[in-house]
């Protein structure tokens, strides 16, 4: 079950690098959940959504017990929806 919490721990240090050093995430992601719930949010907003999300997904993987089906089914989403975080902020709309 290790895999699953080291690729999960890769792609919250991934958003953490994009979020420090490139400085456009924050505009990236407002604007692909803009369009995504066709309602406005700020870029602000979408900057406090990342980290809540991150530390979230870090406190959510230290809780998790690694032997059960459901908890690996809860380390997949996790990692895909870290994937589609780190593409929305990295696409240029």
């Amino acid at each position: 079950m290790k895999p699953y919490a080291v690729i999960l721990l890769i792609s919250v240090t991934i958003m953490f690098i994009l979020r420090i050093f490139y400085a456009d995430t924050s505009v990236n992601v407002s604007h692909n959940l803009n369009l995504f719930l066709a309602s406005e949010i700020k870029p602000q907003e979408a900057k406090s959504f990342i980290y809540f999300y991150l530390i979230g997904t870090m406190l959510t993987s230290y809780v998790i017990f690694h032997k059960h089906i459901l908890f690996k089914l809860i380390y997949c989403l996790l990692i895909a929806l870290n994937i589609l975080l780190i593409i929305s902020s990295l696409k240029q709309f």
